[in-house]
């Protein structure tokens, strides 16, 4: 899975980085007009994930999903040295970045997990459409049981956590694993809804970061909270069974 990491093109005043992902190149764009701050590689428009979205929207880019940002962080770590690289590896070091993931707690049950979501907080994200897509073999939408560890993980386990493997797929689970290994090791966690009933019934989005103990942090969160850096996918990367959101 080793690759050559990050390249990188200049385009005008934008910069595109181009990072292996599933047997396929990834280009990930910072276009020009956006709000940069001192990441050269990401969007800070000062707003929650909700408003950063609209600033992509209208831009023609998305926001990449976990096993998207697993890509570019991995082939972050390949070629550290280089400043765009630097540049990526700070955002989880530094902050934390949104990724394009909304998950569904079911009590008793488990974790729906969807792509690049066309709605939140609406009938589109109720578990009878979910188990519907399912059932259609709709590959953005995945479902784990609980059970699986969700705290003090160790970056061993990672791979074959199943949250972790819905969220990312297997490819993106075993470059975070490996990403995480570089620090401490020992304490990273993923969502845990089933022991927060508050959540139960609530579409929640997803991003990721390096918690103060220097380990992977993967979070839910509601959209309208806080702010951090988004990462955005020229929409021709996306493959045609990609929802975009509405």
């Amino acid at each position: 899975m080793k690759n050559k990491g990050i390249r990188v093109k200049k385009i005008g005043n934008e910069i595109e980085l181009t990072a292996p992902h599933e047997g396929r190149d990834l280009s990930f764009l910072v276009p020009q007009g956006c709000a940069f701050s001192s990441h050269i590689c990401a969007i800070d428009s000062g707003e929650n994930f909700v408003e950063t979205q609209k600033l992509l929207r209208k831009e023609g880019l998305i926001c990449p999903t976990l096993a998207e940002v697993a890509s570019i962080i991995y082939a972050a770590h390949q070629n550290p040295k280089n400043k765009y690289s630097q540049a990526v590896i700070s955002l989880i070091e530094e902050g934390f970045i949104w990724v394009n993931n909304g998950i569904l707690a079911v009590p008793n049950k488990g974790v729906y997990v969807v792509d690049h979501p066309k709605a939140r907080w609406s009938a589109h994200f109720g578990e009878s459409g979910l188990v519907k897509r399912l059932k259609a073999g709709d590959k953005s939408v995945r479902f784990t049981p609980f059970g699986y560890e969700s705290f003090n993980i160790p970056a061993k386990n990672l791979s074959k956590n199943k949250l972790l493997i819905a969220l990312a797929g297997e490819e993106g689970a075993e470059k975070l694993a490996e990403v995480a290994s570089k620090y401490s090791g020992d304490y990273n966690s993923v969502p845990c809804p089933d022991v927060d009933c508050d959540v139960y019934g609530k579409p929640y989005s997803v991003y990721v970061s390096l918690c103060s103990r220097r380990c992977l942090s993967i979070h839910d969160h509601e959209g309208f909270e806080s702010y951090g850096f988004s990462l955005a996918l020229k929409d021709q990367t996306l493959s045609d069974k990609t929802e975009r959101r509405s």
